[in-house]
C-alpha cells in the first residue's frame, strides 16, 4: 500500500494525472471495465481521533493527509461516460501528513494544475457524513470531472447517519440539529483550513464548494470578520460555490449574501425544486431553503450566478429514476460538467454556445437535457474559446 501512496505523490510531481498507473492510458474495447486511475484526494479535518479513528467530535487542532482511491469504470463511447455512468471506487491507501508536508505537496500539485488551466478545489460536505464517506464523495466528484488538480476535502464532525436516537425537543431531527450546531462550532477550524490552503495554492485559481449543510458552515464562517476574510477579500477566490445549499433563503438574502460578494470573482448557487432532501429540511426548519430553485432565483439580482439543475442529466441508473432524492453533487452529471467548467474558467455565455443551459430574463440559468458536449473548445459570441475541460 505504501507503494501506491508513493506512486500517487510521484504522479503529482511528474504530471501523470492523479496517480494514474503506467500502462493504463490505452483505451480498451467499449463495454469493458478497466482500472483507470489511483486518484489522490487531499484532506484537512477538524475531527478528533479516538483509538485511531476519526470521530464526530471537534479536535484541538487540524489534521492533514491524503487518501488514494482506485477507480474502475465501464468504457463507453464519448467523453461524457465518467459524468453519467456508474463507477466502482475503493480506498486503497492513506497517509497523515504534517502541515508543512501537506503544503509542500499541495504547492507541487497546484503548480502542475496551473499548466493545465486548473486550480485547487476544496469540497465541504453536508450533514450525516462520516470521514470515509466525505472522502469518497470528494474522490468521485473529482474523478467524474476528470479533474487532475489538487482536490481537497474539508471534513468536519457530523453524525454518520441521518437518524439517531431522538431527544425530547427533536423527535425526528436530532441528527440534523446536532450537525447544524456542529457547523457553528467549526467556524474557526474552517477559517484556519482556508488560511492554510491559500499558503499552498494560487488563491485566484482556488474554488471552494459547499454542499448542502456544508453551506451553513462556509457562508457563516466567511461572512464574519476575521483575518481569513480580510485576506480573501484582498485576494478573491476563483469561485465560491453553494451546491444544493441547505440555508434559510430569507436570512441569506437579507444578512449574508452581500458579505460574500467581495470574496470571489464568481459566486455560484446550484439549485433545484425537485430536491427531496431540501423538502425535508424545509419541513424541519419551517423555512424555504436556498437550494430550492424558486428560492434561489432572486439571488441572481444580488450578484450570484444561479443555475437551476433540475433538468440536467444525472448519473444513469434505473433505480435512481424512482428513488434518488436529487441531492447528491457526485451524481449530478451535467451540473458537474458545468461546475468544473467554472473551475477551469469557462465564461457564463459558453452555456448557451454549448447548448447546456438557457438564460432567463431574470438572469437565472437553467440546465437543459441536451447531451453533454464532447468538443474540446467551442467559440463564444465574442470570439474567445469556451474552455470545456
Amino acid at each position: 500500500m505504501a507503494a501506491i501512496a508513493a506512486l500517487a505523490l510521484a504522479g503529482c510531481a511528474t504530471g501523470r494525472p492523479k496517480g494514474a498507473l503506467p500502462g493504463t492510458e490505452a483505451t480498451p474495447p467499449t463495454g469493458t471495465w478497466r482500472v483507470t486511475t489511483f486518484d489522490t484526494t487531499w484532506y484537512v479535518t477538524s475531527r478528533a481521533r479516538h483509538e485511531g479513528e476519526l470521530i464526530d467530535s471537534l479536535a484541538a487542532q487540524l489534521e492533514y493527509g491524503f487518501v488514494i482511491t482506485q477507480f474502475r469504470e465501464r468504457v463507453g463511447p464519448g467523453s461524457d461516460g465518467r459524468l453519467l455512468e456508474g463507477i466502482d471506487a475503493h480506498p486503497v491507501d492513506s497517509a497523515r501528513l504534517s502541515r508543512d508536508e501537506f503544503l509542500s505537496h499541495l504547492r507541487t500539485s497546484d503548480s502542475l494544475a496551473a499548466e493545465r488551466g486548473e486550480g485547487a478545489v476544496m469540497y465541504v460536505h453536508g450533514y450525516a457524513t462520516s470521514f470515509r464517506r466525505a472522502i469518497a464523495q470528494g474522490a468521485e466528484i473529482a474523478h467524474r470531472g476528470t479533474f487532475a488538480g489538487p482536490f481537497i476535502v474539508f471534513s468536519w464532525p457530523t453524525h454518520r447517519m441521518m437518524a439517531v436516537w431522538p431527544s425530547r425537543d427533536a423527535l425526528v431531527s436530532r441528527a440534523y440539529r446536532d450537525d447544524s450546531a456542529s457547523a457553528v462550532e467549526n467556524h474557526d477550524a474552517f477559517r484556519e483550513a482556508i488560511a492554510d490552503i491559500t499558503e499552498g495554492v494560487r488563491g485566484s485559481a482556488f474554488t471552494v464548494v459547499a454542499h448542502s449543510m456544508g453551506a451553513q458552515l462556509v457562508t457563516e464562517a466567511l461572512a464574519q470578520p476575521s483575518p481569513t476574510r480580510d485576506a480573501t477579500v484582498a485576494n478573491p477566490l476563483n469561485a465560491l460555490v453553494l451546491f444544493a445549499p441547505d440555508l434559510p433563503a430569507d436570512r441569506f438574502r437579507d444578512s449574508v449574501a452581500a458579505t460574500l460578494i467581495p470574496l470571489a470573482r464568481r459566486r455560484m448557487i446550484y439549485a433545484a425544486d425537485n430536491d427531496r432532501m431540501l423538502d425535508m429540511s424545509r419541513w424541519i426548519n419551517n423555512s424555504s431553503r436556498l437550494g430550492e430553485a424558486s428560492a434561489a432565483r432572486p439571488m441572481a439580482a444580488l450578484g450570484f450566478e444561479v443555475v437551476d439543475v433540475e433538468h440536467g442529466q444525472r448519473v444513469n441508473g434505473a433505480l435512481r429514476k424512482f428513488f434518488e432524492p436529487n441531492h447528491a453533487m457526485r451524481l449530478a452529471g451535467m451540473a458537474l460538467y458545468d461546475f468544473f467548467s467554472v473551475v477551469r474558467g469557462m465564461l457564463p455565455e459558453c452555456r448557451t454556445a454549448t447548448g447546456i443551459a438557457t438564460l432567463a430574463l431574470d438572469g437565472v440559468w437553467t440546465l437543459t437535457s441536451a447531451p453533454i458536449p464532447r468538443e474540446d473548445r467551442i467559440a463564444s459570441a465574442d470570439g474567445d474559446a469556451c474552455n470545456l475541460r
